[in-house]
């Protein structure tokens, strides 16, 4: 795409109070593009002061209407991020915000004639133990076991299906710095820093970091490319790997006793507590630690190839993640 369609754009963006919505905001910003957020609150995150912030909400049609002011003429490009996480097997606000949210998102992209990248989840995709997941060219539904993974795939068909200029990006367990509303990413590596240093568990994620999510984003805006869905994915790190990392970075000790898998599943009750007292998402199901068991192994060639896609190594993902929830425990 040339220099003077990509001035002539207005980039939207739901979801800008999250992890990834930020980080996207902030690269779009940087870049001196036009960009516009939707927000619930304007107070939650420092957002970058160059974006204009529209309070709504995606369940409302209006809200995402008020986007789209003064952009007749203009080329628009719809970033969907906003999404409700959830390791529930029923989770009445997935269905509503990463369902009827994204409905919502499809119909007013289909009014104003705008490109949708959606940010969908590799939890939406069927995994064999040791085979190679590539990317999809279909969402089986009935395959999942937690609401957030299901709402995602209905939600990856529904844009999939859509008659729509549309890309579908699907990022692994999404870590790295600036994440202020504190994911469970955030917490684990909190946890271990807090000095909770002897145990660790046996398990792990693949990780991707934000940043190199958020720029391939961004190329994805402004791609030509025909093809619909694209892995973001880094590579597989078992906790402990990455507690003993940190234990060489921070100069603490590391992990001494590794539990098995099996040993969290009578903290549940314990987390769901905790978790309803500091008013947060419980990330921890039986389901959740059946995930932390698996090792998928993902490609993101493609991505790769297309998107400018360059996942950066993990050590400094997670350095990085460790010197912002220091310097957020300092200022407080």
């Amino acid at each position: 795409m040339d220099a003077l369609s990509v001035k002539n754009t207005i980039y939207l963006v739901t979801g800008v109070s999250g992890f990834i919505g930020l980080e996207i905001s902030n690269q779009l910003c940087k870049r001196g593009y036009t960009v516009r957020g939707l927000v619930r609150s304007t107070k939650s995150v420092p957002y970058p002061k160059e974006m204009e912030l529209i309070k709504g909400d995606i369940l409302e049609s209006e809200s995402l209407e008020k986007l789209y002011h003064d952009s007749e003429g203009k080329r628009t490009v719809m970033i969907h991020s906003a999404a409700f996480i959830s390791v529930k097997k029923k989770d009445i606000n997935c269905e509503n915000i990463n369902i009827l949210g994204t409905m919502n998102v499809i119909e007013i992209c289909k009014k104003h004639n705008s490109r949708l990248v959606y940010i969908s989840s590799v939890d939406t995709l069927p995994h064999i133990q040791g085979k190679l997941t590539i990317d999809p060219t279909d969402y089986p539904i009935d395959i999942h076991k937690t609401s957030y993974a299901y709402s995602k795939a209905v939600a990856s068909k529904l844009v999939q299906n859509s008659d729509l200029d549309r890309i579908i990006l699907l990022p692994s367990a999404v870590a790295g710095p600036n994440d202020y509303r504190k994911g469970f990413i955030s917490d684990l590596l909190e946890i271990y820093i807090n000095g909770i240093t002897l145990f660790s568990i046996k398990g792990g994620y693949d990780f991707v970091d934000v940043r190199d999510v958020a720029q391939a984003t961004v190329n994805a805006c402004n791609n030509d490319t025909k093809q619909t869905s694209y892995i973001l994915s880094n590579r597989y790190a078992d906790i402990t790997k990455i507690y003993s990392m940190l234990a060489d970075y921070l100069k603490i000790k590391k992990p001494k006793i590794l539990l098995p898998l099996w040993s969290l599943y009578p903290v549940i009750p314990v987390m769901w507590l905790w978790c309803r007292i500091k008013k947060k998402e419980c990330p921890l199901t039986a389901q959740a630690i059946k995930i932390m068991g698996k090792q998928p192994v993902y490609s993101s060639e493609s991505a790769k190839k297309d998107l400018g896609f360059a996942p950066r190594p993990l050590d400094e993902t997670f350095k990085d993640t460790i010197d912002f929830l220091l310097r957020q425990k300092i200022s407080k």
